[in-house]
């Protein structure tokens, strides 16, 4: 044997692994609604930043600044949706045909809607980092492009 008891250890630095566990604990509760509470005694609802266990003022002001966190982008992104729908049950509705030079309009449409939203993917990831995937959305959000 190789003179060790016990099982492998982690090669993460000393008390990443605690971090981490920490973070998993504390986004798990908060997904699944327990609330804290203050030292007032009133209930703490957790903000985005906070369940994704973000602490340095510097990720949070880069989160903050990011094109993803404006509300601009936001509302686009939601109007882009609703016109993505929109126009496959227009699709849907004309019973158009199989043929790619019957449906080329829509065709492009949903290439065009499927790009806007793959740059969306992106810079939500960019603005996150692997966080991205800890909110349940933004994995919906991804088996959705991806498939």
């Amino acid at each position: 044997g190789s003179g060790r008891d016990g099982p492998p250890r982690s090669k993460l630095p000393r008390g990443a692994m605690a971090q981490l566990v920490e973070k998993v604990n504390i986004i798990v509760n908060r997904l699944s609604g327990k609330k804290e509470y203050r030292e007032d005694g009133y209930k703490e609802f957790a903000t985005m930043l906070e369940t994704l266990g973000i602490d340095s003022v510097t990720d949070k002001r880069r989160i903050e600044t990011h094109i993803a966190s404006k509300p601009v982008f936001n509302v686009t992104i939601a109007v882009l949706i609703i016109v993505s729908i929109i126009l496959v049950g227009v699709e849907l509705d004309m019973n158009i045909g199989y043929k790619l030079e019957e449906r080329l309009g829509f065709f492009l449409a949903d290439v065009l809607f499927t790009l806007i939203f793959f740059i969306e993917m992106l810079l939500r990831h960019n603005q996150l980092g692997w966080d991205f995937f800890l909110d349940p959305w933004n994995f919906f959000d991804y088996a959705l492009i991806v498939v």
